[in-house]
């Protein structure tokens, strides 16, 4: 039974047992139960049998994944979002509707980078998060939001859910980082019941609890998440007009782009027709010149001239002579990611932050900053040195989770750093009142 009264199904964590759960389902038993199992009888929900059961080699259980986009974006992570602030529950503790300005504007403040694709402006339209909205704010920026607003135990509660999730969302996860979010995820949802109400261990609650057993088997959910098909929807919505033979219709799209590349070939090479084909199916390139500049770093666009003040230009000197020669750019391609100086985002891009790095420290650690420009530096021997001017970050030794750490800018010199010395991208989550980076969890992870 629910808060209203209405009946729900529900799926409650069992307390007598490790795994929050009595029995792991098993490819011969779910075979088994599927004999004589029905739609309108069910046998352990089972509703009949598969043909998967036929493939050879298949474990139905092992072999299939749960659907980590519907379980936790648009399942837990969006039951939160909306726990805590729909006016439904202004009566209960977990209610923090009556700072929706205080949320609001912390939201807004954050910039996230180019590589976190949506970021919402308000929990006002909460309804409206696409999935990729609900696991960015919730991976990245629930805590930050949240932080004082949030009565203690359920801040604590959904930080045990976030570094769980940036755990098995990592792209490299040892079987130790493996029981650690097991941990966190049963004291999750052996808590959820006792915090807000037994009416709310759904289905999506429950499929957390087997998150890791599918991470073990088939690798970090990002491996095989519904993000990347449901990104393939609109290719395919693409493929046709109207409601007409819709199957012929995609047909003969699939046919046109399969036959494409063989077309192509026919092309002269520069003419405007293979220029326009080029255009058209080279997507998300960035069309400035790239230039190699360290083993994982290439320079995006030209160089100009610049003059360097001191005592900038004095620290230069010491360390790469007299008499040189410096050019100024602002944007690199560091992996994957790509690197704007703080000069660049003022400019261009202010409401996303693609300016924080982790870089090498004197003492051989990580140390975080952001980048104030890039320099190309040249000596008398025209050896061309790339560099990245760095206004530091001090660690506040604050962590929210175990994932966030605190940070501000301090009084240091700016820091010189050598373009190969830049390790990593980094999330820099202001909240107008605090700041904190984080690392990735991986850079491979489409939505």
């Amino acid at each position: 039974m629910n808060l209203n009264g209405n009946k729900v199904h529900t799926y409650p964590y069992q307390t007598d047992v490790v795994s929050g759960f009595h029995e792991h389902r098993t490819h011969q038993n779910t075979v088994n139960d599927s004999v004589g199992a029905t739609k309108a009888e069910p046998i352990k929900g089972v509703k009949g049998y598969s043909y998967l059961a036929e493939c050879e080699g298949l474990d139905m259980i092992r072999g299939l994944t749960t659907d980590y986009m519907h379980a936790f974006p648009l399942g837990v992570a969006s039951m939160i979002f909306h726990l805590l602030t729909s006016n439904e529950y202004k009566d209960f503790p977990w209610y923090i509707g009556k700072q929706m300005n205080v949320l609001n504007k912390r939201l807004r403040s954050i910039t996230p980078p180019s590589s976190i694709g949506r970021w919402p402006t308000s929990f006002d339209n909460l309804s409206k998060w696409k999935a990729s909205e609900n696991k960015s704010v919730f991976q990245f920026g629930i805590l930050v939001i949240t932080k004082g607003i949030l009565p203690d135990e359920y801040f604590e509660h959904i930080a045990d859910l976030v570094d769980a999730m940036n755990i098995l969302l990592s792209d490299s996860i040892s079987p130790e980082d493996l029981e650690v979010a097991r941990t966190l995820i049963c004291d999750f949802c052996r808590n959820f019941p006792i915090l807000y109400h037994p009416s709310f261990e759904s289905a999506n609650v429950h499929s957390l609890l087997h998150f890791c057993d599918k991470t073990a088997d088939l690798g970090p959910m990002w491996c095989h998440s519904a993000f990347f098909y449901e990104d393939l929807n609109k290719d395919l919505r693409d493929m046709f007009c109207g409601t007409r033979s819709v199957h012929n219709q995609v047909l003969d799209a699939v046919n046109i782009q399969n036959q494409l590349p063989i077309l192509a070939k026919r092309l002269t090479p520069g003419s405007e027709v293979s220029i326009l084909y080029s255009d058209m199916t080279t997507h998300h390139k960035i069309k400035s010149e790239l230039t190699k500049i360290a083993p994982r770093a290439y320079s995006i666009g030209t160089s100009t001239e610049c003059t360097i003040r001191e005592p900038l230009k004095t620290r230069l000197e010491s360390q790469y002579g007299r008499g040189l020669s410096i050019q100024k750019f602002h944007r690199i391609r560091l992996g994957k990611a790509v690197v704007h100086s703080t000069a660049y985002r003022e400019y261009y891009s202010k409401q996303r932050n693609n300016s924080t790095v982790r870089y090498l420290g004197e003492n051989g650690d990580g140390l975080a900053g952001q980048v104030k420009c890039f320099l190309k530096v040249t000596g008398r021997g025209s050896v061309a040195n790339y560099v990245a001017i760095i206004k530091p970050l001090v660690n506040t030794n604050e962590r929210l989770g175990g994932y966030l750490c605190g940070a501000k800018f301090g009084n240091q010199l700016d820091a010189i750093v050598e373009v190969k010395d830049l390790w990593d991208q980094m999330l820099y989550l202001d909240s107008g009142d605090d700041a904190y980076v984080a690392l990735f969890p991986n850079t491979v992870e489409r939505e």
